[in-house]
């Protein structure tokens, strides 16, 4: 489905999508992800943009049918379910969240939702059988899964009716993120294969997690959480608090229980502590799910306001009326491209509603009343790109914020220390405007400089000099922006580890012949061959100016690939250490940008521990250490 497709192209792309979606095409997304959510070991889309769809679908069809189904239908052998498995509302305001506390006092059990395979036991007397929750009332019987996976069946005559959660710990899926993106996915894949394709070794690395007994009745979520543990079973944290909550504190609550969890969970389920009459349809009344606040509100936007990039691409910020969500005070937002500000007709006086979850970046969930005429650049001179969603300026290479931002990248990207965008701006304003100019820069050239000292000035100088010693062509090819949009330091690499010398053979007049050999290399087709060639004669005549002021390393690819860092991710986070990473590379590893579940080593400044990134590293179950532990460990 092209949606789902356009919704998956980046994280904040399901944002430029949303505000256009209409409510037949939202129920017919959230169908689609249900079914491969439920049935596959694969999701469509993730968990958060899920949530966001039955959001937007809820604020437009309140009564829509989508949002009220549980689960999916089963695909494969269906059986009727013998007790119903409903699911959770959940609560997302401080109004919500009282009104449900007003009808339901008392005091009440926490436990984490668990983010794996909700299912059913029913065990009577020596027999045993395991169902899937399907559409809450068939599912699959499963019971040939109760000889793999972890799990201690009581023996007891009476009879036993039970929900959990079959789940992997985030320790175990480590051994298998090379195969599947998440635990969850794996954990269905094996739910879902026939009874003869079962992988046996992923099976045995599943947990079944109790956390309801249905029969015998008439017991409270407390009682029934100690009568697990009686049986042998394995339970969901909890605890039980007997004061009122509110958002700020399940926040907290959540927050601790993700940092203390073995396994993912998604949220927390809060419930009367009391027993209870189980419901046989719809979502119980005496439980809720909470997720992590997602707060929204709408504001009138002031201005469009729209810069430069390095590649002349125009980027459009949006500032409105300061608003409040999250406890945090807001005034802009992205504008993510051209196409987005003029399609949804987004200018001066415009309504947009915002949203914002926990301390992510706040985007526009809808344009609640469209200005007259969308507010595209008045005073730039641009064209549209081939695509029709990006405007570029048609004079980039003379525009003074594209050089800075160009000598920022520059800079930056070959590893010179301490100098920001602003110092930047003052060296390029007075005449410092090229590779070349930046790279004969004298302490003497920024002292004659407003603003700049003696200690400043050698400083800069110093840093800069020393990033020069060690800049190779890989280096320099990435600082340059001489090959454009989409090619970073993985990307020329990839081609270098082929053709090492390609900057000193590569002629014209053999365009043709380069491009078939390149996209012979994993990762580039056509375009991005092409776009590269298109991009060498550039580069060529930079680097024949750049190697008579100083000498630029040749390219070796000394990757080892049975080395100390061997199939190792890692991340610096809040420092750079060149050597370090030139040494991780050549040790078989790589670097990454973003702590991923397959992450397996994430370092951060000494001082950083409270940082969020450090703190959401920490939560994916990555393992992290401070940049002086790191030290000790890496030893050069």
């Amino acid at each position: 489905m092209d949606i789902i497709k356009k919704i998956n192209k980046s994280q904040s792309a399901i944002y430029m999508v949303l505000p256009s979606l209409t409510v037949k095409q939202l129920e017919e997304v959230i169908k689609l992800s249900a079914d491969s959510y439920y049935n596959t070991s694969k999701s469509l889309v993730s968990d958060e943009v899920y949530d966001l769809l039955v959001d937007k679908l809820a604020s437009l069809s309140p009564k829509s049918s989508a949002l009220t189904k549980v689960g999916a239908a089963i695909k494969g052998k269906k059986v009727k379910l013998p007790y119903w498995m409903g699911s959770m509302n959940k609560i997302k305001t401080e109004k919500a969240l009282d009104t449900w506390i007003s009808s339901n006092p008392g005091p009440c059990l926490i436990s984490d939702k668990m983010d794996g395979i909700s299912c059913l036991m029913v065990t009577q007397s020596g027999k045993t059988q395991l169902y899937t929750r399907g559409d809450g009332e068939t599912g699959q019987n499963i019971s040939h899964l109760l000889d793999l996976i972890n799990v201690e069946i009581p023996d007891t005559d009476d009879k036993l009716v039970l929900r959990g959660e079959l789940i992997m710990t985030i320790k175990n899926f480590k051994k298998y993120a090379h195969e599947m993106s998440n635990a969850r996915n794996m954990v269905a894949g094996i739910v879902n294969s026939k009874e003869g394709s079962v992988n046996k070794k992923h099976a045995r690395d599943v947990d079944f997690i109790a956390y309801e007994i249905i029969k015998p009745e008439d017991m409270s979520p407390s009682d029934q959480m100690q009568s697990l543990l009686e049986y042998g079973f394995m339970v969901a944290p909890y605890t039980t608090h007997k004061k009122k909550l509110d958002l700020k504190k399940l926040s907290e609550i959540l927050k601790k229980q993700k940092d203390a969890s073995l396994y993912e969970i998604d949220g927390i389920i809060i419930a009367v502590d009391e027993p209870y009459t189980r419901n046989t349809s719809g979502n119980p009344s005496y439980a809720i799910a909470y997720k992590g606040t997602t707060e929204t509100a709408s504001t009138k936007v002031i201005e469009v306001i729209w810069k430069p990039a390095k590649d002349g691409h125009i980027i459009p910020r949006i500032h409105f009326e300061q608003i409040r969500l999250s406890q945090a005070n807001l005034e802009y937002t992205t504008g993510f491209n051209a196409r987005f500000i003029d399609d949804n007709l987004i200018g001066p006086d415009a309504i947009i509603n915002m949203t914002r979850s926990g301390d992510t970046i706040p985007y526009i969930m809808g344009v609640i009343k469209p200005a007259k005429k969308s507010a595209l650049p008045k005073d730039l001179e641009y064209e549209w790109d081939e695509t029709g969603v990006n405007i570029i300026l048609t004079n980039a290479d003379q525009d003074i914020t594209v050089i800075i931002t160009r000598m920022t990248k520059f800079v930056t990207d070959i590893g010179v220390e301490n100098m920001s965008e602003k110092t930047v701006a003052r060296i390029v304003e007075a005449g410092f405007d090229t590779i070349p100019k930046i790279i004969t820069l004298t302490k003497k050239d920024l002292l004659e400089l407003d603003g700049f000292q003696d200690k400043l000035a050698e400083k800069l100088i110093n840093n800069l000099q020393n990033s020069l010693k060690n800049l190779d062509i890989l280096k320099l090819m990435v600082a340059s922006n001489c090959f454009g949009r989409g090619f970073g330091e993985r990307k020329i690499k990839k081609i270098l580890n082929v053709y090492p010398d390609i900057i000193q053979k590569y002629e014209p007049i053999n365009e043709n012949k380069w491009i078939s050999l390149i996209v012979n290399i994993n990762g580039f087709d056509d375009t991005t061959a092409t776009s590269f060639i298109n991009s060498l004669p550039e580069f060529q005549a930079l680097y024949k100016k750049v190697t008579k002021l100083i000498t630029i390393k040749p390219y070796k690819n000394v990757t080892n690939i049975a080395g100390k860092f061997k199939d190792q991710i890692i991340i610096f986070s809040f420092f750079r250490e060149p050597k370090w990473k030139e040494y991780i590379e050549a040790q078989g590893g790589r670097m990454g940008s973003k702590a991923s579940k397959t992450t397996t080593l994430f370092v951060y400044a000494d001082d950083k521990a409270q940082e969020a990134k450090v703190i959401a590293a920490k939560q994916l179950g990555v393992k992290t250490m401070t940049r002086s532990e790191f030290a000790k460990v890496i030893n050069i």
